[in-house]
């Protein structure tokens, strides 16, 4: 997966590839007006939204999965009224459903998309 920050250039009204990513809180110096301008933490870049997306995936993911622990168990103990079989599939397709959405939320490509997704 290859990443590219754009940030956008003030003084020439267009979008640029910076050579470096700013830490928050740090400083820029604008030679030509002579002003000095903090970079704002609070600024939502759309691969920060993405990741915190991201994130949210695995454990959304483990909880889907747990809550079917009792129809496992059942099938598990009473394997002639209920298929262990299914509950292994359901489980498999909640597995996958969440490497899709991982998938989708990298495919998106605005930060209101991101935010508005579900799975």
């Amino acid at each position: 997966m290859k990443i590219i920050i754009i940030a956008w250039d003030q003084n020439t009204d267009k979008a640029v590839i910076p050579e470096r990513v700013p830490n928050v809180g740090e400083w820029s110096y604008n030679k030509d007006t002579k002003t000095k301008k903090q970079y704002n933490p609070q600024i939502e870049t759309l691969i920060s939204v993405k990741n915190t997306a991201s994130s949210s995936v695995n454990p959304e993911a483990e909880k889907r999965i747990t809550s079917l622990d009792w129809k496992k168990e059942r099938a598990e103990e009473q394997p002639s009224k209920y298929s262990l079989t299914d509950v292994l599939a359901e489980r498999q397709a909640i597995r996958d459903a969440s490497n899709k959405a991982k998938l989708d939320i990298e495919a998106l490509t605005t930060i209101e998309e991101v935010k508005a997704f579900t799975w």
